[in-house]
């Protein structure tokens, strides 16, 4: 057998002619010496440096210090196979070489062939020991990995806004996210190991959760959406989605339901519903009144050349219907100039920073006439205010469209009294001054629950001789602005109207949420 293919073996022995007769036994074998000691710390010390394949250690040293105490030192620096020598095994020394780790003994005087039996079976038992301890190692490792990626999928799971549950085939809740237990207003405790049916009741879950259930637990992915009243929240709408859990990718043994609040979600797909409509009104009103604009030109031109070349040649009667009809002419020609404006076609748009709380004083002094003819008294509660970024006449048609409403609706309550008619104003910042806030009120007629959802839908009106666009023109101005407007009446009670802008014009600035022309549960359905 080649030196190359020796097992290397370190002798502790304090006796000479034992150390000899160990190194003959060894010498036509599959082993080599490799270096000897005859005390613990020598024996430490070289074993350190030398890194034997295995260690024959006999009990007894001299110096004081047994072979099983340099067995624990070396133990502590490196793990090598040991077969003690010594004249005598007790019960004790016997398990003081277990402690150690200690896999062969033999007893003295040792023979060549036990020496070399210890020896093999030592080294086999201690790969075999370290095979283990590291298969054992990868496998910790490999949990410990496994765990951590199962506590970031908890993680995750736990902070979604996503409600997140697994079903088991019993229709039991075996996990749920922290989401989940937030809605149900329950401790989680409180439904882990708990049936489907003592949460959400057994009628929905027999007509509605258990037919799910069944279907999923088939294979199926199952999508819908459905109106949920979760008792920790108000009632929304929700998409939910049940998948299939496969355990080992096989048998099917759970489901998967995932519940998504859309509610935001569809309440602005109907905000974009009315605005896509209203743009479309938009555009066949300016085509409208490009139309009619031009004959309508014609005519007034035409009723006034007949007024002035006919002069006193025509009747009482025809100069009525001449003044009548230039009068509803001038009417529909203000509608049509109506009609320009709402759609915003060929308006040009100039903002810059203006004093809002001026521009409120100067349109009541513009409206003081039909103010103080109807008997209103105005109170303005202006409060210190930063410059908004603004176009003057917009804002100020704004105001003007919002005085008339109450000052219309003032004399319609108070048809012969004027006293106690008020509209009230006022302005404040807000956001951190990133936003102003104008509110207009009035204690005028009100306005009814279902008149309030199209009061800003063009040609809309309850007055018998509006065009129904001054409030849409409104609205159409401040969402230019990057603002939102909103209404709040009670019917024969008051009216207030408030309107939320940016300073900055709404350039820049995070978008508001768009004013909500129909009910919530209109938009969402």
């Amino acid at each position: 057998m080649s030196k190359k293919s020796k097992k290397r073996v370190f002798i502790v022995e304090d006796s000479e002619a034992a150390v000899l007769l160990l190194c003959e036994m060894l010498e036509d074998s599959h082993y080599k010496v490799c270096g000897t000691a005859s005390g613990c710390d020598e024996a430490v010390e070289k074993i350190s440096e030398s890194r034997p394949d295995a260690v024959i250690m006999d009990i007894k040293l001299e110096g004081g210090k047994s072979g099983i105490d340099a067995a624990r030192e070396i133990k502590e620096i490196i793990k090598i196979p040991m077969v003690y020598t010594s004249a005598l095994f007790s019960a004790e020394i016997l398990e003081e070489i277990r402690k150690t780790g200690g896999l062969a003994y033999i007893m003295k005087p040792v023979r060549q062939k036990d020496l070399l039996v210890a020896l093999d079976i030592a080294i086999h038992e201690h790969a075999k020991v370290e095979n283990l301890k590291e298969i054992m190692t990868a496998r910790s490792e490999n949990f410990r990995e496994e765990l951590e990626v199962s506590r970031k999928y908890e993680f995750m799971a736990n902070t979604a806004s996503e409600f997140m549950t697994l079903i088991s085939k019993d229709y039991i809740y075996e996990s749920v996210n922290d989401a989940f237990v937030r809605a149900c207003g329950k401790k989680r405790s409180e439904i882990i190991g708990k049936p489907v049916a003592a949460i959400w009741g057994k009628n929905a879950f027999s007509e509605i959760i258990k037919t799910k259930l069944d279907e999923c637990f088939s294979g199926k992915e199952i999508h819908y959406h459905e109106w949920l009243n979760f008792p920790a929240m108000k009632k929304n709408f929700f998409e939910i989605e049940y998948y299939p859990y496969r355990k080992y990718d096989k048998d099917i043994t759970h489901a998967v339901v995932v519940t998504r609040n859309i509610t935001e979600r569809k309440r602005m797909e109907g905000i974009l519903l009315e605005q896509e409509k209203l743009a479309g009104i938009g555009r066949l009103a300016a085509g409208v009144a490009h139309e009619l604009n031009n004959p309508l030109t014609t005519v007034l031109t035409r009723i006034e050349l007949l007024m002035f070349k006919s002069g006193d040649t025509l009747s009482a009667e025809d100069k009525k219907d001449m003044t009548i009809i230039k009068g509803e002419s001038l009417r529909m020609k203000k509608i049509i100039g109506d009609l320009h404006t709402f759609s915003r076609k060929n308006i040009r748009t100039e903002k810059h920073e203006i004093d809002l709380n001026e521009l409120i004083r100067k349109v009541q002094g513009l409206m003081s006439a039909d103010i103080a003819r109807s008997g209103i008294t105005i109170e303005n509660k202006l409060s210190v205010i930063p410059a908004v970024k603004a176009d003057t006449e917009q804002i100020m048609q704004v105001f003007i469209n919002l005085f008339s409403n109450s000052i219309d609706a003032l004399n319609s309550r108070f048809l012969t009294n004027k006293k106690n008619k008020t509209i009230c104003v006022s302005t404040k910042s807000f956001g951190k001054n990133g936003f102003v806030r104008i509110k207009v009120k009035d204690n005028g007629a009100g306005i009814d629950e279902k008149t309030q959802k199209s009061l800003f839908e063009p040609f809309f009106t309850t007055k018998s001789k509006g065009t129904g666009l001054g409030l849409s023109i409104v609205y159409g101005i401040i969402k230019e602005h990057g603002g939102t407007i909103e209404v709040r009446s009670g019917k024969g009670e008051y009216t207030e109207f408030t309107i939320d802008l940016p300073v900055d014009g709404g350039e820049g600035t995070m978008p508001m949420a768009d004013f909500i022309v129909k009910s919530e549960e209109e938009l969402l359905k």
